[in-house]
């Protein structure tokens, strides 16, 4: 028998047993993923096909662990054992220096493509090592990172890819920061340098050439329109923080125009297609990726005078759905001295960007607010509620209290049987509710919803009809403006003791 096959038999035979844990469990071996030294105490972690790794301590050190479970375990620190098989990948660490290091000079240090002289040469055989199924990156220390290069077969760490935060989240997107050393270094001053530089790395002066290389879409020659798109808000994004481009200085549709010559480049049409995709790729990185702001680019927000903020009770905010009432909403926040504003339908980002801008700015810091919602009882007035209470939250504002201004006991009987409109219609086939046009089954679904949780299935707003011997149901909502103004008045006031 060969040394080699001895190895291997040994091995299997070893994954096979059983540790001692410290209540007189038997652990097994082939189960765990990985142990840590933690509080003085080792603990295994196993996977038994949960979805979560369950936790045993054991009666060993990890220096008898290294030794015991050779070839099957590898040490990449004094506190942890990895299961060799369960690594998926190893990246060199991201070496930070002092916090109170400037944010951009920390961020020239730490670039994966170049290291500062002043970080010592054993942080280059540093990195972080994923296992699968392990959500954590685990320490790869100097003292351990030899045996793992020759597990591998690595003769440097250097060419890996620190697993910085923005680094992953720029590959994850397709971004590329083109010229970002040189964009480091420019002097926002020197006109010469910077004709020189945009020369050299503007997206819109690539030749089609050059775009292809960058931004071919895969398994075709065609250029990735959204991909290009994207990368070139970016560096639009950088150049404008950087000083060395001009802020949009208009609305979205001028952010379009920067952008339209360099699409009609390669687009074999320029239709609202391609406008599409710059709305979907602009509000991609801004509502979901969250890489930079609408206010970033200097756009202006056409709702700012439908807005204002409380000089006395800035934290008690009146919101209103429609334009038509927006005038009422300001007399009775003026009353309060408190903020209003005028959503005109559903709540428009950039405007919301501007907005708790400006109420954080006269807040005190961990300061709640009270939000008073003047909205149609309709799915559409309760999305717009929620869309406008999902932005608050995302953009830093604290609730303390949510309250409707409209609600159906404001109304009579008789008023709602007068003011009340149909939004949707549908009758029971096979047992099955079946929208009726010009209701489909997607909106019928919301409407629903919205009738039997957010007004109760309230029977006044229900109503049921036979035509040609088919019945058919029928849910109502109620506009706000049909409210009694001194009735919404009235919950204002005693809401906020006025």
């Amino acid at each position: 028998m060969s040394q080699a096959l001895k190895k291997r038999i040994e091995k299997i035979c070893l994954e096979r047993q059983k540790l001692k844990g410290e209540d007189g469990q038997r652990v097994e071996i082939n189960k765990i993923v990985y142990f840590a030294a933690e509080s003085g105490k080792v603990i295994a972690y196993l996977d038994y096909g949960t979805g979560e790794l369950q936790q045993i301590n054991v009666k060993y050190s990890v220096n008898e662990l290294e030794k015991l479970l050779s070839g099957i375990f590898i040490r990449t620190h004094r506190e942890y054992l990895l299961r060799i098989k369960r690594i998926c990948g190893v990246s060199r660490r991201y070496y930070q220096p002092d916090e109170e290091e400037p944010i951009e000079d920390r961020r020239k240090i730490l670039r994966p493509y170049e290291m500062s002289l002043s970080v010592k040469k054993s942080v280059l055989n540093e990195g972080l090592v994923s296992l699968k199924g392990v959500d954590v990156k685990f320490p790869l220390t100097n003292t351990y990172s030899s045996k793992l290069k020759k597990l591998f077969g690595l003769k440097h760490l250097h060419y890996l890819v620190p697993e910085h935060p923005e680094d992953k989240r720029m590959r994850l997107n397709g971004l590329i920061d083109f010229g970002w050393r040189e964009l480091y270094d420019l002097d926002a001053k020197d006109e010469r340098a910077i004709l020189e530089f945009k020369k050299k790395w503007s997206i819109k002066d690539f030749s089609e050439e050059r775009l292809r290389a960058h931004f071919r879409r895969i398994g075709s020659d065609e250029i990735d329109i959204r991909r290009m798109t994207q990368n070139f808000l970016w560096q639009l994004y950088r150049w404008i923080k950087k000083g060395i481009e001009k802020p949009v200085n208009g609305n979205i549709r001028t952010l379009w125009y920067r952008i339209k010559p360099l699409i009609g480049k390669v687009a074999d049409l320029l239709d609202e297609k391609n406008v599409d995709v710059f709305y979907d790729a602009l509000h991609e990185m801004i509502d979901q990726q969250q890489l930079f702001c609408y206010k970033d680019f200097g756009l202006t927000d056409i709702n700012s005078d439908v807005r204002e903020i409380g000089k006395k009770r800035p934290e008690v905010v009146i919101a209103v759905e429609k334009e038509g009432i927006k005038g009422v909403a300001r007399k009775m926040a003026r009353k309060v001295g408190c903020t209003h504003i005028c959503l005109k339908g559903e709540p428009a980002m950039i405007s919301m960007e501007y907005f708790t801008d400006e109420l954080k700015g006269v807040l005190k810091p961990g300061q709640k607010v009270d939000i008073f919602m003047y909205v149609d009882l309709d799915p559409s007035g309760a999305s717009i509620k929620n869309n406008f209470i999902s932005g608050l939250k995302q953009h830093g504002i604290k609730i303390n209290k949510v309250i409707d201004l409209v609600t159906l006991d404001l109304y009579s009987d008789e008023d709602i049987a007068y003011d009340r409109y149909p939004i949707g219609r549908y009758e029971i086939v096979n047992g099955k509710k079946k929208a009726v046009k010009p209701a489909n089954m997607s909106s019928l679904t919301k409407i629903l919803n919205w009738y039997e949780n957010d007004v109760n299935s309230d029977a006044r707003l229900f109503e049921e009809v036979v035509i040609a011997g088919r019945k058919y149901y029928t849910i109502h909502g109620l506009e706000s403006d049909s409210a009694s103004q001194v009735d919404v008045w009235e919950r204002l006031a005693k809401e906020v003791g006025v």
